[in-house]
């Protein structure tokens, strides 16, 4: 009987995920398969979320995406003049 080829494989360090598009990609654990581990592929679309993907993850370009602003920031000077910003 001929040696299993996957005696002593680890499967346990899948290559990074990343971008591809707009979705972001990432592999699974593997399984041996011959002697060679081949890992599952999963992807998450961000568009459906209203984001895009950067460096790896779904999130947002925009620097005031999830900011709320419920109130006016305090008055200030520029010089002598007085700016009050209103909402």
């Amino acid at each position: 009987m001929a040696p299993d080829p996957c005696d002593g494989v680890s499967c346990t360090t899948p290559p990074a995920g990343g971008c591809d598009g707009d979705t972001v990609f990432r592999f699974r654990d593997g399984l041996c398969v011959a002697g060679t581990c081949q890992y599952t592929r999963v992807t998450d679309d961000c568009t459906t979320r209203g984001l895009e993907c950067i460096s790896g993850a779904c999130e947002s370009s925009d620097p005031c995406f999830g900011v709320a602003c419920h109130a006016p920031a305090a008055p200030y000077c520029i010089g002598a003049t007085a700016i009050a910003e209103t909402s």
